[in-house]
């Protein structure tokens, strides 16, 4: 009946400490219930995500503007060279911010698992 519990007590009782749920649902609301005092910081972790995220899919995406409009068409020497340094500032920039990003939702990832862990 317990499967994992039979084979640590040689019985088909769990001990007392030990909760036995069968329903995904239920596990997920018990586990949710340590999330509840994180609930804002959980809500920041996931707007930083996703932001950190967005980040690093807009760096291929200056790459191609920087190709795309300053080395294959372009009029002049000058003009693809003030395009492609303006495209190299943009990028860096997008990486500076893409890097704190991630440090912030690290951080705060760490924060809600540490709080979590330490109000068992």
């Amino acid at each position: 009946m317990f499967s994992g519990i039979e084979l640590l007590w040689g019985n088909n009782q769990a001990p007392p400490y030990i909760l036995i749920v069968d329903d995904d649902e239920a596990v997920c609301e018990v586990l949710a219930t340590y999330l509840r005092p994180y609930k804002r910081t959980f809500i920041l972790n996931l707007v930083f995500t996703i932001l950190a995220t967005l980040s690093q899919l807009l760096g291929p995406k200056f790459i191609q503007i920087g190709i795309d409009r300053y080395l294959i068409s372009f009029t002049s020497a000058e003009m693809a060279m003030t395009g492609i340094l303006l495209v190299s500032v943009i990028y860096f920039v997008n990486l500076v911010v893409g890097w704190a990003l991630s440090i912030v939702q690290v951080k705060s990832a760490i924060a809600i698992g540490q709080g979590a862990m330490n109000d068992l």
